[in-house]
């Protein structure tokens, strides 16, 4: 355990804290800083394990998931308050639960993780802006999230392509 993937397993800790947030009347701004410290948390263990050169298999697979468990947390969250409609909420599960089975498919294969790519970086920080929008009931919030959703739709994409020429 290096300290990046100590800092990915406190995110995951964030969870229940965000939601403890979401659903307490008034508390709608200190889940949108719960979500702002994990997404703050997660550009830390990124650099953290860059410039210390500790980057690890368990990192590599710590980070992603801590991302997809908050997105799906705060998405799970919006469709049962009816914010977001059901349709994304799910599409959003099933695209990540297909990337956790492709992406532990092609480790047991390989025996090597895929890097995150830009693109799928890009996807989570949208996706981060569009539920905080949603959560801030900011008019475009969903749309965000939809733009979120197609660029990682997209990103899957390329990981699936760059899995085939490996």
């Amino acid at each position: 355990m290096t300290l990046a993937s100590y800092i990915s397993v406190a995110r995951v800790f964030l969870i229940p804290v965000f939601l403890y947030f979401f659903v307490h009347r008034g508390g709608r701004v200190w889940s949108v800083a719960v979500l702002l410290l994990a997404g703050a948390s997660d550009m830390l263990d990124g650099y953290l394990a860059r410039s210390r050169n500790e980057i690890s298999t368990l990192g590599k697979i710590l980070d992603p998931v801590a991302d997809k468990l908050m997105v799906i947390s705060a998405v799970a969250a919006l469709m049962v308050t009816r914010e977001l409609p059901d349709w994304l909420g799910f599409a959003l599960f099933f695209k990540e639960l297909a990337l956790v089975i492709g992406g532990a498919r092609y480790y047991l294969t390989h025996q090597e993780l895929l890097s995150a790519s830009y693109l799928g970086k890009g996807a989570t920080v949208v996706l981060y802006i569009g539920i905080i929008s949603t959560i801030l009931r900011f008019p475009a919030g969903v749309y965000l999230v939809s733009l979120g959703f197609i660029i990682s739709l997209i990103a899957g994409l390329d990981y699936f392509i760059k899995s085939r020429h490996a």
